[in-house]
């Protein structure tokens, strides 16, 4: 089964990043800190991780810290970004560190959350054809170079 991580600081917003994982089907943890998302990070295998960009007031851009840590743990493991804040540049950031995408949680002329379930299904189903590949890649004989 799918498994995905939903991470805000936010109560409210975690619930509602939740909701919308459920429909993708998948298996959901929650977490509302960087802290307990490191945790769930170390114990499960994930196939997508939804996180906000600021999961404190202390610390700003947690989220792409997560993102760093998803990456080295299983660089096919498929990050989306969500935040109230967007900057060109951190939006640039997360896309140059892997993430499948940097979501504007107040898009004009959009609704957030059914665009959100459409992406993390992409994402799922990218991460699946990325662990296909490697798969038919190992599978393959190798040639002799002499």
């Amino acid at each position: 089964m799918t498994s995905i991580l939903v991470v805000d600081d936010d109560p409210q917003k975690l619930s509602l990043l939740s909701k919308a994982a459920k429909t993708v089907p998948a298996e959901v943890w929650e977490a509302n800190s960087f802290e307990e998302a490191l945790v769930v990070l170390r114990e499960k295998e994930l196939d997508l991780v939804v996180a906000d960009l600021d999961l404190s007031c202390t610390n700003r851009n947690e989220g792409l810290n997560l993102l760093d840590v998803a990456k080295q743990r299983d660089e096919t493991t498929q990050v989306i970004i969500v935040t109230n804040y967007s900057t060109p540049e951190t939006s640039r950031a997360a896309m140059a560190m892997g993430a499948f995408d940097f979501m504007d949680r107040n898009p004009s002329g959009v609704d957030f959350f059914p665009l959100l379930r459409a992406k993390m299904k992409l994402a799922v189903r990218f991460r699946e054809l990325l662990r296909l590949e490697a798969r038919e890649a190992l599978s393959q004989p190798v040639e002799n170079a002499g």
